[in-house]
């Protein structure tokens, strides 16, 4: 594919694309399309389910593209919702075309890649405006988790 001439525009693709071959890592026997559905999936719950502020904070550190995602369809007036870890699956279950199961096994996933892909204390950030049983969706990884950096200690 020919570069597009524009830095921005070609950074952003790349990125993209790492993000979504990461997420085809971690979630396993899933095409690049799944993925995509999955991150949009999940970062409209996210997304929604914080104030405005909290969410154009968050959405700055994004990836061009993904930041396009992320405010896909956006209606700032209704946010943010209310609901619980079980409304957050059940959102990324219904916009990604998912079972409950599957919906929280990618969701784990995505955090993951998110982690190892954002700044440190971005999901820190985000986590102090959300109630307490969504953090732990938004948690680090444990130390045991894959490293996708390709990078060893």
């Amino acid at each position: 594919m020919p570069a597009s001439g524009l830095d921005a525009f070609d950074r952003t693709v790349y990125k993209t694309n790492r993000w979504l071959a990461r997420c085809v890592q971690e979630i396993g026997d899933i095409d690049r399309g799944d993925a995509l559905r999955s991150l949009r999936a999940y970062l409209h719950a996210l997304r929604d389910r914080v104030t405005p502020d909290v969410a154009a904070d968050f959405a700055a550190q994004l990836p061009l593209l993904v930041r396009g995602l992320f405010y896909e369809n956006y209606t700032p007036s209704h946010t943010p919702a209310k609901y619980g870890r079980e409304g957050f699956l059940r959102r990324i279950a219904e916009e990604a075309n998912l079972a409950m199961d599957e919906a929280a096994r990618h969701a784990d996933a995505i955090t993951r890649v998110l982690h190892a892909e954002l700044p440190d204390g971005i999901f820190a950030d985000l986590a102090r405006s959300l109630p307490e049983e969504l953090r732990s969706l938004l948690a680090a990884p444990s130390a045991s988790a894959p490293d996708l950096t390709g990078q060893h200690a």
